[in-house]
């Protein structure tokens, strides 16, 4: 099945009409077959109101081969509307969108994948964490553009884990729709519910097998710096990141007059 021809549902907020009228202008201008707008929540807590919002989705979507957009969405210059929506049979989800903004505590190293020291030194990290302080929601404070390099697949995808990216994600397998609900449903349980995109980064992301395309159909609008990029060119992308979000001040005169070489990037590589 062809991208235009999956199932698509989009999550928008009633207020956010422009919104609407673009991203449904975006459907109509591409053919896309089969979309359903599912309206947001609204919520004291925004948290609350987005993690409502996608069960909502999951109330009325089948069970399996669906994808599920946030109404921010613009498609990349990589985008294809023809492309065929045909993945491993193992693969539970596939991240049609990415973001290089990630989890900080990763998985233990697995014997049989090589890990390379990421570039970014602590004092970047730690001051980092300090311009996050008290403008993000505590749980973010590990977090930043640590992500690891998957090898890629003959496919074009690449497996992902702790990234922190839910606006543009196929859920095609059963066991992905049903531990996703698993998960939202606990966290509105909590005292402080977390944000769904660090459900998946540090749930979803470890239980299942869940890859993301190495040259994404969709990014943010809201976030372009953030997730219109190739992983294939991660280390450029953030370079540029950094130096736009932070300014040249937060960089030393040596990475901002020679960025580090891709290769000395956290890449992980098969034996």
């Amino acid at each position: 099945m062809k991208l235009k021809d999956t199932k698509i549902y989009y999550i928008n907020m009633d207020k956010h009409t422009d919104r609407r009228k673009r991203i449904e202008a975006m459907f109509d201008d591409h053919g896309f077959t089969d979309v359903t707008r599912v309206a947001g929540v609204v919520d004291n807590d925004p948290i609350v109101g987005c993690a409502k919002a996608y069960l909502k989705v999951f109330e009325q979507a089948p069970k399996s081969n669906f994808i599920i957009l946030e109404d921010d969405c613009v498609p990349t210059k990589w985008f294809d509307v023809n492309m065929e929506m045909a993945f491993d049979e193992d693969i539970d989800s596939v991240y049609l969108g990415i973001s290089m903004w990630c989890r900080h505590n990763l998985p233990e190293k697995d014997d049989k994948v090589q890990y390379y020291k990421n570039p970014i030194t602590k004092n970047l990290v730690d001051l980092l964490n300090k311009m996050l302080q008290g403008s993000v929601e505590p749980y973010y404070l590990q977090s930043g553009p640590y992500m690891r390099i998957h090898p890629l697949q003959s496919n074009g995808t690449r497996k992902i884990d702790n990234v922190l990216s839910t606006h543009a994600i196929y859920y095609k397998s059963s066991k992905m729709i049903e531990n996703t609900i698993n998960v939202i449903e606990n966290t509105l349980k909590e005292n402080t519910p977390r944000h769904i995109d660090c459900l998946y980064a540090q749930k979803l992301q470890k239980e299942l097998n869940i890859v993301a395309l190495d040259k994404p159909a969709f990014y943010q609008s809201s976030s372009k710096g953030v997730t219109n990029f190739t992983i294939s060119h991660y280390m450029p992308y953030l370079h540029d990141h950094l130096m736009e979000v932070y300014g040249p001040s937060l960089l030393s005169e040596e990475m901002r007059r020679n960025p580090l070489p891709i290769e000395k990037f956290e890449f992980i590589k098969e034996d």
